[in-house]
């Protein structure tokens, strides 16, 4: 499988997924609050081994770059990267989920400012788009005050869990996280 540069700062470290992933990733999609307000719908830990083989070395594999978030003792607790990486337009959509427990701790503002400054600095992205469900507050709240604009309300956008959601849109820009300083 290939791999994507590591990141490592303080009691995370992101590091290429592997296809022992699959497992407690899948755990990680298939909590109740992550499919209430997210559009996942993977069910069987084939069908997520596919994900990720499609995302390491598969077809997904030249438009994104994603990271495994593990604990400084090795355990596996998310992922957070980009998907939809347009190297034309130096584009790409930012994604994360993260499992249950660290949630409410400030632990995703920390990684996704590491992978945003990454997308900015070593991919050479122009822009950082995100979408987020209308509902979930937490994911809105981090995006602003990592920086990111709203830029748009897209009703009826995504399905999830059978029904066709509300989403946001986001904008980072370089500029914007020039003048931030969470990691300092």
């Amino acid at each position: 499988m290939s791999s994507v540069p590591e990141i490592v700062g303080g009691r995370w470290h992101l590091r290429s997924l592997r296809l022992e992933d699959a497992e407690p990733w899948l755990a990680i999609v298939r909590d109740p609050e992550l499919r209430r307000l997210t559009s996942w719908a993977i069910e069987t830990v084939e069908a997520m081994r596919a994900n990720l083989v499609a995302i390491v070395e598969g077809p997904k594999a030249q438009t994104s770059r994603r990271w495994a978030i593990v604990e400084e003792q090795g355990m596996f607790c998310g992922t957070c990267g980009f998907k939809d990486w347009d190297r034309a337009a130096r584009s790409a959509e930012l994604t994360y989920e993260l499992a249950p427990a660290h949630r409410g701790q400030g632990t995703m503002t920390t990684i996704a400012q590491a992978v945003v400054m990454h997308g900015f600095e070593t991919m050479q992205l122009e822009e950082i788009r995100a979408l987020v469900m209308v509902d979930n507050t937490a994911s809105n709240r981090l995006l602003e005050k990592l920086g990111f604009q709203r830029t748009a309300t897209l009703p009826l956008f995504r399905m999830c869990g059978g029904v066709s959601r509300d989403f946001y849109g986001y904008v980072g820009l370089p500029r914007a996280f020039a003048a931030k300083t969470l990691l300092a």
